[in-house]
C-alpha cells in the first residue's frame, strides 16, 4: 500500500485504519504540502521512488491519499487519463 497522507489530513486516523497492511509513505506536492506528521512514521519516499519499488515487488498496489498523489501515481504510470469512463 502506498499512502500520501500530508499533514492537512487526519494522518493518525488514516494510520489506523491502514495498520494491519504494510504500508510505504509518500510525498506528493512538496512544494505546497507538509509530510512531517507521516514522517514521524518512517520514512516518506518521493512519488517515483515509491511507485518504481512497488512495480519491483510485483504484487497488487493500492494508493490511498490525496488528488495531488494520486495524480501524480498516475503520471508516474503513464495511465491513460485523457478518457471518461
Amino acid at each position: 500500500m502506498l499512502a500520501g497522507l500530508p499533514d492537512v489530513k487526519d494522518v493518525d486516523a488514516c494510520l489506523a485504519v491502514l495498520e494491519p497492511f504494510p504500508v510505504t509513505f509518500v510525498g506528493a506536492g512538496r512544494d505546497y504540502l507538509d509530510y512531517t506528521h507521516l514522517a514521524a512514521h518512517g520514512p516518506v519516499l518521493t512519488v517515483e521512488d515509491a511507485c518504481e519499488q512497488a512495480l519491483e515487488s510485483g504484487k497488487n498496489i493500492l494508493a490511498v491519499g490525496t488528488m495531488s498523489f494520486a495524480g501524480a501515481v498516475l503520471e508516474f504510470l503513464d495511465a491513460p487519463t485523457h478518457f471518461w469512463w
